[in-house]
C-alpha cells in the first residue's frame, strides 16, 4: 500500500507527501478552488498500532498484529496483549489453525467487556479449547513488576488502536484534539471521531459526511453498528447487552455466538434500525432455514 501510494496516488492527491505524513494546506486548497467550491474540511486518517510503556516493537520476537502474518515460521509459545477483537481473532487462528499455545493478556477484568456475560462464559471456554487462554487483570512489563512470568517465542501487540492524529500538522489548521485523540471542530469520519472503531462503521460515517457537506441531512445510529469477532465460532452482537437492558418486547441488543454468527447478526440490526419487536423478527422466518 505504501509503495502505490507513492508512485499512483501523488497523481491524484496534491499536497500528501507520502513517507512521514504531513499536510502541505496552500496547495491542497489550491487543488480545491480549481475543482470544487463550498466543500468544508474533513479528515479519515485512521487508526495505528499502539506502542507499550517500555517495550519496543522490533517486528521479530515483539511484533504487531499488522505484521504477524509475516512470521517466518509458527511459534510455539505466543503471548497477545490484549483481550479485545483483534487480540482474540489473532490469537484464535494462531492457536486452533496452526497449533501455537496462545495466552492473552488483559488488563481489564474480562475479555471483550463490550460482549454479553453468558456469551462471554461460553466463548472464553470455547477459546480455552483451541489453546487459547486468558490471564486477566494483568499487564504486561519489559522487566520488574509482579513475580508471574510466561515463557514465550513471540509477543503479538494487539492491545487497541490509537487515533492517527500525531504528525500530520493539523493543529497548525487551528484543529482541536480531545485526549482520546478525536478530532473537534471539522467534518471528520471514522476512528478520529467518537463510535466503535470499525470499517463498516467509517464507511456510514463517509456516507453520513458527504450528504451533510451537500447541505442535505446526514447521520450514523451508532447504537445499530453491529461487532463481530472473527473467531472459531464467531461472536456477534449489536446494540445493548442484557446487563444493560430493562425487560421489553422493543430490540435494544443481540449477541449471538457460532458458525457465521455475523451473518446472522444482519437480521438483528435491521430490525432493531426499524423498531421491530422480537414477535415481528419470528414471524418472518421461513421454516428450517438457518435463520430460524
Amino acid at each position: 500500500m505504501y509503495h502505490e501510494a507513492q508512485h499512483q496516488l501523488l497523481r491524484f492527491i496534491i499536497g500528501v507527501r507520502v513517507g512521514s505524513v504531513s499536510i502541505d494546506l496552500p496547495a491542497m486548497m489550491r487543488q480545491k478552488d480549481e475543482a470544487l467550491t463550498g466543500l468544508s474540511k474533513g479528515t479519515h486518517t485512521g487508526s495505528a498500532v499502539k506502542d507499550l510503556p517500555g517495550i519496543t516493537i522490533d517486528e521479530e520476537k515483539v511484533v504487531s498484529f499488522t505484521e504477524a502474518l509475516k512470521l517466518k515460521e509458527v511459534s510455539e509459545k505466543l503471548v497477545v496483549t490484549g483481550g479485545g477483537y483483534i487480540g482474540l481473532e489473532m490469537g484464535s487462528d494462531w492457536g486452533s489453525s496452526l497449533g501455537s499455545h496462545v495466552t492473552a493478556v488483559e488488563f481489564g477484568a474480562a475479555i471483550v467487556p463490550s460482549m454479553a456475560a453468558q456469551v462471554r462464559k461460553s466463548f472464553q471456554h470455547s477459546l480455552e479449547k483451541q489453546k487459547l487462554k486468558s490471564e486477566l487483570k494483568t499487564k504486561l512489563h519489559a522487566q520488574g513488576g509482579s513475580p508471574s512470568t510466561l515463557e514465550v517465542n513471540i509477543v503479538l501487540v494487539a492491545a487497541e488502536r490509537t487515533r492517527f492524529t500525531e504528525g500530520l500538522g493539523i493543529e497548525n489548521l487551528g484543529v482541536k484534539v480531545d485526549e482520546f485523540g478525536r478530532v473537534e471542530g471539522i467534518h471528520a469520519i471514522g476512528d478520529v471521531i467518537p463510535g466503535p472503531m470499525f470499517a463498516h462503521k467509517a464507511e456510514e460515517d463517509g456516507v453520513a459526511c458527504v450528504e451533510l457537506l451537500a447541505g442535505k441531512a446526514g447521520q450514523v445510529n451508532y447504537d445499530t453498528v453491529p461487532g463481530v469477532v472473527y473467531t472459531h465460532s464467531e461472536v456477534a452482537s449489536v446494540g445493548k447487552t442484557e446487563e444493560q437492558s430493562q425487560e421489553t418486547d422493543k430490540n435494544l441488543g443481540v449477541h449471538i455466538m457460532g458458525p457465521s454468527a455475523g451473518e446472522l447478526i444482519h437480521e438483528a440490526v435491521l430490525a432493531m434500525e426499524h423498531g421491530a419487536s422480537s414477535e415481528d423478527i419470528c414471524s418472518c422466518l421461513p421454516w428450517s432455514s438457518y435463520f430460524e
